[in-house]
């Protein structure tokens, strides 16, 4: 669990938490809020901040340990939401859907199909390989859930949850489809 400035554990046995740490570089604290984390499959955890200026937005690697954040590249994108394909390939959820390789940033995919959409909070990426992305819609007022098949490109609206806006996605127990 984070908050813009610092990581926490989560104990669900008994509903605590405990700091962790606060993000921070050799020069201090972050400059910018940390708006979202993602863990590869090696248990490596990325965190991505949001540059409230013209500017562009910073990717870190963080230490899940003490919260240390380690500067890996800039991203031209808002950075609304990160998740991970099983391959290791970082997504990253903005204005658009953005594949990158997260040890330099090269970007590897973009999404045309996407472009219709923007990031309303989150994209998660399941065993499955798909990505599930919360979007605004033509309604402003109720986000959408839509699936992208990043082999294909291809995007289907699951439906538009009366939520009003959602801000976050998850997964549990989440197994490959055969």
């Amino acid at each position: 669990i984070h908050t813009g400035d610092t990581l926490f554990s989560y104990d669900p046995d008994d509903n605590s938490t405990q700091e962790v740490g606060r993000f921070r570089t050799r020069s201090g604290d972050l400059e910018n809020s940390m708006v979202d984390i993602a863990i590869d499959t090696d248990g490596r955890m990325f965190g991505g901040t949001l540059n409230p200026g013209d500017g562009p937005n910073d990717v870190f690697q963080i230490d899940p340990n003490t919260g240390y954040c380690f500067y890996k590249f800039s991203f031209d994108d808002d950075l609304n939401g990160m998740t991970f394909l099983p391959d290791g390939r970082l997504v990253i959820a903005g204005e658009r859907i953005s594949v990158v390789d997260p040890d330099d940033g090269t970007q590897l995919l973009t999404f045309d199909a996407a472009q219709a959409y923007e990031t309303s909070g989150d994209v998660v990426g399941l065993p499955d390989g798909n990505l599930y992305w919360t979007v605004r819609g033509a309604d402003r007022d109720h986000d959408g859930v839509v699936r992208l098949h990043p082999p294909t490109g291809h995007v289907t609206v699951l439906g538009h949850p009366p939520l009003g806006r959602s801000f976050a996605l998850g997964s549990a127990n989440a197994v490959p489809s055969a």
